[in-house]
């Protein structure tokens, strides 16, 4: 592919990224006021158009016509932007004065340290296509969370001799070290400007941190710097002998191994490969985070995989709900969104249809309506494996409770009581909301 920051590809990334739903208009302001001039022009034009009224003016101020011209110089802006930014971004690679800017952000769940880098158009388009250069040179593309989960549970789902291993990467981006790392991007097809600004990237880590190990999580191409260093393992397992099923997701590892008869494989002696494929790298297991279960009467012992509570038992078959710990963060999200019912003035009646709003935000499903894709997320659109409704059960009674809790005045009791996680995951209700509508929404999670 084409590994260059040319005007082109950065176009290519910007279309990408509008086809996504994600407005990049903030890279360019003078570009946003453009754009922001062609839609009052095409509002103003479409007015003129109903009123009916004859326009009797020049034809060049026409309201359709100044709608045209406004919007052509608005894209003519846009295009002129990328092609600076992209001489701007070849310039410093080629002069060597590019830098990423990286700094140390927030730590996520007090443990994981996240890091950002600078905002200007230069560092956001060479960091987007350097991951789709990544993208193109890895020998498997990453699957995504449910897909991993589809193959599991099509795999166990039988009577036959296996043993599953589940295994946790221990800090996976901390500890990829980088002399491994510049091996195989020498070994790679990656351009010299790109090799150049990973090499930068890695630098400015070292010089963070002290140590030559570690990439940023937060930076956008960090997670296919991990793909590819962690691509030979992958291989490796995936292609061992009597392998039914393998798949990644991230630092999350499962392994299903079938027995030519019950006990033939011992669950120690797939550990054991799975973290001699990972020494090769200097990585290793997280004890705290090791599951194997073995098929034993028909029937094989649960596993937690991705927010996925996995079992099969015999003539009951396989049985999947959702995890203890992805039922606490829902019930804390019902929690917290009842929290700020409560704090609310009771002369603030917009409270109301919040608080509705963000119950039936968390029981049902939405449609994202700022993504061009039209992704669906929600109670069965992020959970459509769940087989068994005991985990729903327990959340509609969760919400029972925080209902009488907060002694909801009438009628809005009545609306609140409607409302369930087990209809929204059968009937696969779906909802709507605009962008501001759901910032709204979610500001709660955040308290």
């Amino acid at each position: 592919m084409d590994q260059s920051f040319s005007p082109k590809n950065l176009r290519r990334i910007w279309d990408l990224e509008a086809r996504r739903g994600r407005d990049r208009l903030d890279l360019f302001p003078e570009v946003r006021r453009a754009y922001e001039t062609a839609r009052d022009a095409k509002r103003h034009a479409r007015a003129v158009r109903k009123s009916g009224v004859q326009f009797s003016g020049p034809s060049k101020h026409h309201p359709d016509v100044l709608a045209r011209e406004t919007r052509q110089a608005a894209d003519e802006l846009l295009e002129l932007s990328l092609t600076r930014t992209s001489e701007n971004l070849i310039r410093s690679v080629e002069t060597d004065t590019f830098t990423w800017g990286l700094t140390p952000g927030r730590v996520l769940h007090g443990k994981r340290q996240i890091y950002t880098i600078g905002a200007t158009p230069e560092i956001f388009f060479a960091d987007k296509q350097i991951q789709r250069v990544l993208a193109s040179t890895l020998p498997n593309r990453p699957l995504g969370r449910q897909s991993v989960v589809a193959g599991l549970v099509r795999t166990i789902d039988n009577s036959l001799p296996k043993i599953v291993v589940r295994v946790d990467v221990k800090r996976f981006y901390d500890n990829i070290d980088h002399g491994l790392l510049r091996s195989r991007l020498d070994r790679s097809s990656l351009s010299p400007s790109c090799h150049r600004l990973i090499d930068k990237l890695l630098a400015e880590m070292e010089a963070v941190t002290n140590r030559r190990r570690g990439i940023p999580a937060g930076v956008g191409m960090s997670a296919k710097l991990a793909e590819l260093y962690i691509a030979q393992a992958d291989r490796a397992l995936r292609d061992s002998r009597g392998t039914l099923y393998f798949a990644r997701y991230v630092d999350d590892i499962i392994l299903v191994r079938g027995e030519e008869q019950p006990g033939s494989v011992k669950p120690d002696a797939v550990k054991e490969e799975i973290e001699a494929e990972l020494r090769k790298l200097d990585l290793s297991l997280n004890p705290k985070k090791i599951v194997c279960s073995q098929l034993k009467n028909r029937s094989l012992d649960k596993i937690d995989f991705l927010g996925y509570e996995i079992k099969y038992q015999g003539r009951r078959g396989l049985i999947v709900g959702l995890t203890k710990e992805r039922q606490k963060t829902i019930q804390s999200r019902l929690d917290r969104a009842f929290n700020a019912w409560d704090r609310a003035d009771d002369n603030n009646h917009g409270r109301r249809s919040l608080l509705l709003d963000r119950v039936r935000f968390l029981t049902g499903n939405t449609r994202l309506s700022h993504n061009k894709r039209n992704a669906l997320v929600g109670v069965y659109f992020s959970n459509p494996h769940l087989t068994d409704m005991d985990s729903l059960k327990r959340l509609d009674r969760h919400l029972k409770r925080r209902a009488l809790q907060s002694s909801l005045p009438p009628g809005l009791d009545e609306k609140v009581a409607r409302l369930s996680f087990v209809n929204g995951f059968q009937k696969r209700t779906i909802h709507r909301w605009s962008m501001q509508r759901m910032k709204r929404l979610k500001g709660a999670w955040n308290v």
